[in-house]
């Protein structure tokens, strides 16, 4: 996508990545909107997809493979993961609000990858989530409690935010920064029973 470009696909339209290809930005830059069913069907490796900048209002599906995307703008709309799959988020230069809902099956993983992503209004992510990498921060905004199927946060990722997590299976601390909610003398409290 470039020279200003704008993908749009819309509600209704269904993208198929049928292997493991790229989407990617050139010159000029160039958008990807997604209103419809953007989906990986086959492949096991990773496709890569990083316009200058990714909005999804539509559905977002993993079926195979890694499904890595990149420069996400604001997006209200649905990301799922099938089993064995892996489904990579990271904003772009500027911080994206990452609402709608996230679903997945069996061994299916939503991980953030860069970029400050706010999560502002899935309150349940039926999957595992791992939160990695210096440059991501991830901040639970939904303005109510959100649950997590299991939490894995490593390579020094911060986790933020007002709302309280709770973390139904396994939580792995690995190295970073997690604070789910700050008082106002910008205290991070993290749940009894929580280790780093």
């Amino acid at each position: 996508v470039a020279f200003g470009a704008v993908v749009n696909n819309l509600l209704g339209a269904t993208w198929n990545l049928s292997g493991d290809s790229i989407i990617q930005t050139g010159t000029g830059g160039g958008t990807f909107t997604n209103a419809g069913t953007f989906e990986k069907t086959s492949g096991t490796g990773t496709s890569s997809v990083a316009p200058a900048t990714f909005t999804n209002t539509g559905s977002v599906q993993d079926k195979t493979g890694t499904l890595s995307m990149t420069n996400l703008g604001d997006s209200s709309g649905s990301w799922s993961v099938a089993n064995g799959a892996i489904l990579q988020l990271a904003a772009g230069v500027a911080p994206a609000n990452i609402g709608g809902a996230f679903n997945g099956t069996g061994t299916g993983v939503l991980q953030f990858t860069g970029g400050t992503l706010n999560i502002t209004s899935a309150s349940t992510l039926t999957l595992p989530v791992t939160i990695t990498g210096a440059s991501t921060v991830v901040s639970f905004a939904t303005g109510s409690a959100v649950a997590v199927q299991s939490l894995t946060l490593v390579n020094n990722a911060t986790t933020a935010g007002t709302d309280a997590v709770t973390v139904n299976g396994v939580l792995t601390w690995g190295t970073g920064t997690m604070c789910t909610s700050v008082n106002s003398n910008g205290v991070c409290t993290v749940p009894a029973g929580q280790q780093g």
